[in-house]
């Protein structure tokens, strides 16, 4: 199950890295659900079930973002079904709770004004995923969560020279 969980996750690491250099915050929502929907099948293998309820999460709120405005409450409405469904299931670990604020982080900076500031919201939200993919051996998606990172810190870099342009 080791084997065939990193194999899946290779492919949505894959996706993953290319996201980071999206610069528009309606394609970038509309790619992760993809790449939440191979991560989350990856999870399931790795017996990594906070992963696979954060990516469902996500696919459901990103959905639901892309197509309307995020308002408070509808943020709310997403972290309090991450919690509850998170909970519901059983956190065995305190490193099972990186996916909840991952999400928790991702949810609330959603509406950023700024794409650089989105994208800052993006990197810290992955490093709780480094640390997840790590404590499950999920060493595919811990490899692609570091060069997820610099993707968007590359991102970050070219959305700040095409401003002082």
């Amino acid at each position: 199950m080791l084997l065939i969980g990193n194999i899946i996750s290779l492919i949505g690491s894959l996706l993953m890295v290319s996201i980071g250099f999206i610069k528009d915050k309606k394609k970038i929502l509309l790619a992760q659900c993809g790449q939440f929907t191979i991560m989350a099948i990856g999870n399931l293998f790795l017996g990594a079930y906070a992963g696979t309820i954060s990516n469902v999460i996500g696919i459901v709120r990103n959905l639901t973002f892309s197509r309307t405005a995020s308002t408070n409450t509808l943020k709310v409405f997403f972290i309090i079904a991450q919690l509850s469904i998170t909970l519901a299931k059983g956190i065995h670990s305190a490193v099972e709770l990186c996916p909840v604020f991952s999400t928790i982080i991702f949810t609330w900076s959603i509406d950023a004004k700024s794409t650089i500031r989105f994208k800052i919201m993006l990197i810290l939200a992955q490093i709780l995923w480094m640390i997840y993919d790590f404590y499950y051996h999920n060493y595919t998606a811990f490899l692609f969560d570091i060069l997820t990172i610099l993707s968007n810190v590359c991102g970050i870099v070219a959305l700040r020279r095409k401003i002082h342009e």
